[in-house]
């Protein structure tokens, strides 16, 4: 929640400015966290029209801040700030509808109710909607694909600060770049390498941006661009920090860098407690994305080496094979090898093979 008040208000009754009712309401829960005064001062500026008011007191009963948490009194409140024309509170309504997090006599058409939403809060230049509209009309979503639509869209919210938004753009030049990268490589074209580069600086650029204001994406992201070295100075210790942020907020994909980098800097150092630090990573990957092959495939290959974890072949196995049915290249002969070299594993059914209890973190 922003705070539009910065210093600090004696409270006091018969307040009538609402917009100095709801401000007190956010110094009392952010300065002292005095959540009941908070709650009061906002149903005192929600009694004087205060939308902003109606939203943070949606988010204390959607968050169960200083009350309990309450969807149904949440999505009340929102939709009584959406009578006040608040653009945050159409978006949150649309978060509700597309969520299914509804009062059970709320009639509904689902997606359709929260593609309405989410439009009429872009209309008012919400940049969460606008980001949100925009990610819908990249992809397709219940819409024509519109590339051109979708950075309109990002622009409009990114100038807004919306740190997703960012992410998105910076996404778009980084894939932009690769593309013709790759293209570049086969046709020999040296002359269009500046726009290559150009684009790869604008990623990172917007993904330093985005992190700065939060976003684990662009954390993750702007990992990829220093471990790879493109559109900074290739780092690959920085990459790693970026992918530890990512990370440390149950980010799957940046658990999995963490763990992959880990696994290249053991097989250089050799240190145990790198292999550990690889494991343990990968298989909180796992955890959050169990269909990450690669994650797969390195655990199979931890576990048949016992490096980092007890040697074992019999997960090992599990690990190749899962890696194998999720398309793999070279699990199939891993998991060939294991069983060609028996290794105590002329019991096990390679059919009803299962991953072990272990890759829990």
């Amino acid at each position: 929640f922003m705070l539009f008040f910065f210093f600090f208000f004696q409270a006091e009754d018969g307040i009538r400015d609402v917009e100095r009712s709801r401000g007190l309401g956010d110094v009392y829960k952010r300065q002292v966290q005095d959540y009941e005064k908070a709650k009061s001062l906002y149903l005192k500026a929600r009694e004087l029209g205060s939308a902003k008011a109606l939203v943070n007191l949606a988010r204390m009963y959607e968050n169960g801040v200083g009350v309990p948490q309450d969807y149904e009194e949440a999505f009340r409140l929102y939709k009584e700030g959406v009578e006040l024309k608040s653009a945050a509170c159409m978006f949150a309504l649309g978060k509700y509808y597309e969520l299914g997090l509804l009062p059970k006599d709320e009639a509904t058409r689902g997606m359709l109710d929260a593609i309405s939403y989410y439009q009429y809060a872009a209309n008012e230049h919400y940049p969460e909607a606008l980001t949100k509209i925009g990610y819908m009309y990249e992809n397709g979503i219940y819409c024509d694909k519109s590339m051109e639509t979708a950075l309109e869209m990002y622009e409009m919210a990114a100038k807004q600060n919306d740190a997703l938004a960012k992410n998105y753009l910076g996404l778009h030049h980084y894939n932009k770049a690769k593309k013709a990268e790759d293209i570049l490589r086969i046709m020999r074209k040296a002359d269009e390498e500046d726009k290559v580069s150009q684009d790869y600086e604008k990623a990172a650029k917007l993904f330093k941006e985005a992190r700065a204001l939060g976003c684990i994406r662009a954390a993750n992201n702007l990992g990829m661009c220093y471990e790879r070295g493109v559109g900074v100075e290739r780092d690959v210790e920085e990459a790693y920090e970026c992918y530890l942020e990512a990370a440390s907020q149950d980010f799957a994909q940046g658990m999995f860098n963490v763990g992959y980098l880990s696994f290249e800097k053991a097989k250089a150092s050799g240190l145990s407690e790198d292999y550990e630090r690889a494991a343990y990573w990968l298989r909180a990957a796992l955890d959050k994305d169990p269909v990450n092959a690669e994650a797969n495939y390195c655990l199979g290959m931890l576990f048949e080496s016992g490096l980092g974890v007890d040697k074992d072949y019999q997960a090992a196995l599990a690990y190749y094979k899962r890696a194998d049915e999720l398309g793999h290249v070279k699990a199939a002969i891993k998991c060939g090898n294991l069983l060609a070299m028996q290794h105590g594993l002329l019991t096990v059914s390679y059919t009803h093979l299962t991953l072990p209890t272990i890759c829990s973190v």
